[in-house]
């Protein structure tokens, strides 16, 4: 999965309630807006993903087909 648009957020945009997470996990479902990943210093704010050889598509699309839930997180297989 590529991420075709996002921005970086500061370590104090970040919800108290998410300050301890690990890198990578999900802090919000993506609906309406943007994916909100913890970054190691920071949130990251996903709007548009795109998987290889697929369309992109919004956040909320994104999430509609990969199911994720609040509190998954992403990271290296």
């Amino acid at each position: 999965c590529f991420i075709r648009q996002a921005s970086a957020l500061p370590e104090a945009a970040i919800p108290a309630t998410h300050r301890e997470d690990p890198a990578g996990t999900l802090i919000t479902d993506g609906v309406p807006g943007p994916l909100a990943v913890r970054c190691g210093q920071g949130v990251l704010l996903v709007r548009q993903l795109q998987r290889e050889g697929k369309k992109p598509l919004d956040a909320a699309a994104f999430l509609c087909g990969a199911r994720l839930a609040k509190g998954a997180c992403f990271g290296t297989p």
